[in-house]
């Protein structure tokens, strides 16, 4: 861990900020307008655009949410998406820029290509110089999750806040709702998403008696959030209003003004700028204990910050409502989420990271000392070199794609892969679902997996149809809501899906443990890999296996050296996965009686 306070630095000549978003998200969270609006006036920022040529010099890229560059549901414009981000963060750095993000989130929270996504996911962080965490317990679980992180430089600076950044409402909110002020109102507010965890809230809300509370749900609700219409019987109570479109910003003030308490029931969460809105607002907050939501709590106290362990049901509800029936109002000081000295600070970390990169070099770039000459040398030798290998290169890349793509008993066509391209998900040429495995231990599966054996998947997909299809039985745990109920609907009668919020070292990994039976094949190919291998070994039938994907990343070592002390061998498998073009591996862990007779 490379950590900094990040103390504002004066002095310093201009920067140059590449930022996305920086201001063209205003209209649904002015956070970027905010920060960006209150930077020193030296730092120049500018809205980020793939544009294909790109000659700017630029000083920092800073990155916010990086899913919002790659979502799509076509995995061919995923991937030009990704080319075009990545050779932007290559140029840039080739230049001399650095390359900085705020750990919003710990992972994309909706991406329908979601296997694709989590790799193009782990790549751009890789490629980080710098990153900005809201705070340290996000901090912490962000580097375990990705251990990689924690070899960067970073910096703590926090979310800022929302006062002032709405209009006073000129209406009365009441009237306008249709609602009276004799009942506690719980306010559901912003994009509707899975992951928030509504449905969960309008099944403990439905249990209340009449009349005990009144639920406000704002938010424009996303296309797969099928719950969120008229139609919805929870809708046509008494006390449940609905706004289901983009609230204005005229309108958000008078919403938390009827609010006797905000309430966010998230599945899954890093940073909430909701929670941060509603402290703004003065309007206590209700969470589930998940994320960085304890050091909120931790911050501004229980009188603030009410938190819950989930699931979210009946009796949290009225602990909620008996909660703010004993409350009082008490100072809520949030001056240390002012924007001037967060902007400050965020300046430094970018003077940090350019200071840094020059110390260690002891002088400037070359990218930017040929830009400041105007010697352009290394660039016509590179066109000459170009222009020499031209020719022959087109012909040799011709080639390959004509053996490779075009011919028929081509490898990539007899194993699928094209199929996949086409399809937008890892399946067979005759479009059966596959894992997102290397082919080689696909073949494996195709081969050993039989109607005796029975499966435990850490992490579902594609290939828990693809299991349930080969073997007696298989159970699965994901930690991802969307994708839960994305696959919940198509998992045959021998399929168990479970819902586990991702954790470290916790509940997720010991899923496993709840189950009665023991299992002949476990898959790790979700999340907390090392710790589910740990768990693993202690269900595994007298012939079991574990198959660790992925195992080529180092952070996954500490799991094969645990199997090996248990008495276990290791093999591996390396080759080509579906949709990918890299070489993926996955470790078989057995031992010398085992169920693949291996």
């Amino acid at each position: 861990m490379n950590d900094s306070t990040a103390e504002p630095i004066p002095g310093h000549s201009p920067l140059r900020v590449l930022a996305s978003p920086a201001r063209k998200n205003k209209a649904n969270n002015p956070y970027n307008s905010l920060l960006y609006d209150a930077m020193p006036a030296e730092v120049q920022t500018f809205e980020f655009a793939t544009t294909p040529f790109d000659l700017q010099q630029w000083d920092i890229f800073h990155i916010h949410w990086p899913d919002l560059l790659l979502r799509h549901d076509k995995i061919t414009r995923v991937h030009i998406r990704a080319w075009k981000l990545l050779r932007k963060i290559r140029s840039i750095q080739k230049r001399g820029g650095k390359v900085v993000w705020t750990a919003h989130n710990m992972e994309p929270h909706k991406m329908p290509l979601r296997h694709l996504a989590l790799s193009l996911w782990r790549k751009i962080l890789r490629s980080l110089d710098g990153v900005i965490y809201l705070n340290r317990q996000g901090r912490e679980q962000l580097e375990a999750l990705y251990p990689f992180l924690a070899q960067k430089p970073s910096a703590i600076i926090p979310h800022g806040h929302y006062i002032d950044a709405y209009p006073p409402c000129d209406t009365d909110p009441y009237q306008h709702l249709g609602i009276q002020p004799d009942k506690p109102n719980l306010l559901f507010f912003g994009k509707i998403r899975l992951h928030k965890g509504l449905s969960a809230l309008l099944d403990a809300f439905n249990e209340l008696e009449p009349g005990r509370a009144n639920l406000i749900v704002a938010g424009q609700p996303g296309k797969e959030e099928r719950l969120c219409t008229e139609d919805n019987p929870s809708f046509k109570r008494d006390n449940i209003k609905s706004l289901f479109r983009h609230i204005e910003d005229g309108e958000v003030s008078g919403l938390f003004q009827v609010a006797d308490a905000v309430i966010l029931p998230y599945l899954s969460i890093l940073n909430s700028g909701t929670a941060i809105l509603a402290l703004s607002m003065r309007r206590p907050v209700v969470a589930p204990r998940i994320g960085s939501l304890p050091t909120l709590q931790q911050t501004y106290g229980e009188n603030w910050i009410y938190l819950y362990d989930p699931p979210l049901d009946r009796n949290v509800i009225e602990s909620v409502l008996t909660w703010l029936q004993s409350r009082e109002d008490t100072a809520l000081d949030l001056s240390p989420l002012d924007w001037e000295p967060i902007a400050q600070q965020t300046a430094a970390f970018y003077r940090q990271l350019l200071d840094t990169s020059a110390d260690n070099t002891g002088k400037t770039p070359p990218a930017q000392a040929a830009v400041a000459t105007g010697d352009n040398s290394t660039m016509k030798k590179n066109i000459k070199k170009i222009l020499q290998n031209c020719l022959p290169g087109i012909t040799a890349h011709y080639r390959a794609y004509q053996s490779l793509l075009l011919r028929r008993q081509s490898y990539l066509r007899l194993v699928g892969w094209l199929d996949s391209i086409r399809k937008g998900y890892p399946c067979d040429t005759d479009g059966s679902p596959l894992p997102w495995m290397n082919y080689a231990i696909i073949e494996v599966f195709k081969d050993r997996i039989n109607k005796q054996q029975t499966v435990f998947e850490y992490g579902s997909g594609y290939s828990t149809l693809f299991f349930a299809e080969r073997a007696k039985s298989i159970v699965a745990v994901e930690y991802d809501q969307y994708w839960f109920e994305h696959l919940n609907r198509k998992i045959p009668d021998n399929a168990e899906l479970i819902y586990q919020p991702n954790d470290v070292d916790g509940d997720y990994c010991r899923t496993i443990l709840r189950k009665p039976d023991k299992y002949d094949i476990v898959i790790v190919d979700g999340r907390d890999r090392v710790n589910c291998v740990k768990q693993a070994v202690q269900k595994l039938s007298d012939r079991g296996v574990i198959l660790l994907d992925d195992s080529h990343r180092h952070e996954y070592a500490e799991g094969l050296r645990y199997a090996k002390s248990q008495g276990f061998k290791t093999l591996d498998f390396t080759g080509l996965k579906p949709l990918w073009h890299k070489p993926g591996r996955t470790t078989l862990i057995y031992r010398s009686d085992n169920c693949f007779d291996i």
